[in-house]
């Protein structure tokens, strides 16, 4: 006889798929296991007819530990999602302290976030020579139709929110990365050559950072 201290549930504390829904842990149960080298190792994968239930839990107990298990589940969900977030903001921290070394102190202090944005952008420029800025689109209805977002709204800066799009602009813009020029009385963005240099250092600094 084994007590059942662990079992895949669904969100409602029942199998998803197996004809032995009904078993809850702390239930006392006898389990055959079929292959004599997963009944040694103590795991082995059951059916309805392997498991037979020796003793029941009674309704408190079911509750209290299926909403034990929805709290186990709730924790690990947090503690999973903690970690990413500790190891991205770990790779933006490293990505903006690598932005001050190399242009120096233009009195920005971007985040990496704003910094991988801006490098979106200027491969955006390298591959186009130039780009308007362009309208957001999609979002907007103008006279009854969708307009459809153009010029860097319609690629690297698509569908982030407006304070992101400035952020990634100012950093290119104070980096001297790119300039703004008039065409036909619309304002572009040209990459400058020490947006193309930019690029070649930040490229080369990743594929650092992959080797170590």
């Amino acid at each position: 006889m084994v007590a059942v201290s662990n079992i895949d549930q669904d969100e409602r504390g029942y199998y998803s798929d197996d004809p032995v829904y009904n078993i809850s842990i702390g239930d006392m149960i006898r389990v055959s296991c079929r292959d004599a080298d997963a009944a040694e190792s103590g795991w082995c994968h059951v059916r309805g007819s392997d498991i037979q239930v020796i003793r029941a839990c009674s309704e408190e107990e079911k509750e209290r530990a299926h909403d034990e298990w929805i709290e186990k589940k709730r924790r690990e969900r947090d503690e999973a999602k903690s970690a990413v977030t500790t190891e991205r903001k770990a790779g933006q921290d490293k990505i903006a302290a690598w932005f001050k070394r190399y242009v120096g102190d233009i009195g920005l202090d971007p985040s990496g976030y704003s910094i991988t944005l801006a490098m979106a952008v200027l491969y955006d420029l390298a591959r186009t020579g130039s780009m308007a800025y362009g309208v957001g689109g999609e979002k907007e209805i103008i006279h009854g139709t969708w307009q459809k977002p153009t010029g860097l709204r319609a690629s690297s800066l698509y569908n982030k929110p407006e304070s992101h799009r400035n952020a990634a602009m100012n950093v290119v813009l104070n980096a001297g990365w790119a300039a703004p020029i008039f065409k036909n009385h619309v304002e572009y963005f040209q990459i400058t050559d020490n947006g193309r240099a930019a690029i070649g250092a930040y490229e080369n600094w990743m594929e650092a950072q992959s080797e170590e």
